[in-house]
C-alpha cells in the first residue's frame, strides 16, 4: 500500500472514531499530529492532520469528501455577522453562497453557513505555517467507511497471495486480517523503540528462521537500523 493511501486511510479513521455525523465537517491541515487544536484561539473547533499534500484531493476524487473551501478557517461566529460593516457582510454573503453549494452538490441537503465566520490564519494570529495545507470539508460517513474498507480489503488480497499469510507490515503498522474477513491493526509509527524491535523479530521471521537467538536478533536489528541493540 503505497504512502498516500496509507494516509488517506490513518486520517479517515481517525475522523470515523471521533465523530457520529453522517456528513462531518471539520478542517484539515497538514500536521503531524492526527488531530490538532490552537490553544491562542479556543473558538477554531478541533481539525485533524495528513502528512501527504495530495490527500484531501485525493480523496475526495474518490467521492469521501468535498473541500468546501480552501485556506480559511470556518467558525461558527454570531456576534461576528452582527459587527460586520456593510461592504463586509456583501463579501461574506458571496463566499457563504459558494460554502453552501459546495455542501450542497455533494450531500444534496443544505446547511447554513450565514453566521459563520471566514478568516484567515493571520486574522487568527497564526502563522501561515501553522496552517499549511488547511482546507475546510465535508466527509460523508457512509462514503468514507465503504472507502475505507474496501482499500483495506484490496491491501489484504495482495499481500495475502503474495506473501500467504494473514498478516502483514507496511508504513510501520501491522495489520492482521481476521478470520471473518475484517481487518485489524497495530501502529508502531509512535512507539519508535519497540518499532525497531519488533521489525527485528518480525524480519527474522520474514526469512523462515523458526526460532529466535539472542545474537541473531541483535545482528538483524544492526543490519536494519544500524544501532546496537543490548540483548541477553
Amino acid at each position: 500500500m503505497e504512502n498516500l493511501k496509507y494516509d488517506c486511510l490513518r486520517l479517515v479513521n481517525r475522523i470515523l472514531s471521533d465523530t457520529f455525523e453522517d456528513f462531518v465537517i471539520v478542517h484539515l491541515a497538514q500536521s503531524e499530529f492526527e488531530v490538532f487544536s490552537y490553544p491562542s484561539s479556543p473558538e477554531i473547533p478541533t481539525g485533524y492532520g495528513y502528512v501527504i499534500d495530495r490527500t484531501p484531493q485525493y480523496l475526495e476524487k474518490e467521492g469521501v469528501l468535498k473541500i468546501l473551501f480552501n485556506g480559511n478557517f470556518i467558525i461558527p461566529d454570531y456576534f461576528n455577522r452582527l459587527s460586520t460593516t456593510p461592504t463586509q457582510k456583501q463579501f461574506h454573503d458571496i463566499l457563504v453562497t459558494v460554502l453552501q453549494r459546495n455542501y450542497r452538490e455533494f450531500t444534496g441537503g443544505a446547511w447554513d453557513f450565514s453566521l459563520y465566520s471566514i478568516s484567515t490564519p493571520t486574522q487568527k494570529n497564526i502563522a501561515p505555517n501553522g496552517a499549511r495545507g488547511l482546507v475546510y470539508v465535508v466527509v460523508d460517513r457512509k462514503k468514507a467507511t465503504d472507502w475505507k474498507e474496501k482499500t483495506l480489503s484490496e491491501a489484504s488480497q495482495t499481500i495475502s497471495i503474495q506473501q500467504q499469510r494473514p498478516f502483514w507490515y507496511e508504513n510501520r503498522q501491522l495489520f492482521f486480517k481476521l478470520a471473518n474477513g475484517s481487518v485489524e491493526s497495530l501502529d508502531f509509527s509512535k512507539a519508535e523503540q519497540s518499532r525497531k524491535i519488533f521489525e527485528a523479530f518480525f524480519y527474522l521471521s520474514s526469512d523462515g528462521v523458526g526460532k529466535y537467538t539472542s545474537d541473531k536478533i541483535a545482528l538483524k536489528y544492526k543490519q536494519l537500523h544500524k544501532d546496537e541493540l543490548e540483548v541477553s
